[in-house]
């Protein structure tokens, strides 16, 4: 099973800013354009770009058991398996 999970993402991306992340003409993601299409809602593009937090305990994942692969909402990099 594979969930997108933008709070852990948004770490890893944060992370990643600062260890040379692609700009959007090296091909990297232009979140102004998926929160436009509506691919991202407003709180994603907070925590993807702004490494914005969610407020504790609302995320809809909090009691996901599955195992699978977390991915970024955006960019789809794998940022934790619970496997």
């Amino acid at each position: 099973a594979v969930a997108s999970l933008f709070s852990a993402g948004a770490a890893k991306l944060a992370q990643s800013k600062s260890k040379g992340v692609k700009s959007i003409e090296e091909g990297g993601v232009d979140y102004d354009a998926l929160l436009k299409e509506g691919k991202i809602s407003g709180g994603a593009y907070d925590v993807l770009r702004n490494a914005g937090t969610e407020r504790p305990w609302t995320s809809p994942l909090n009691e996901e058991k599955r195992e699978g692969v977390f991915k970024c909402a955006a960019c789809g990099t794998a940022v934790f398996d619970s496997g």
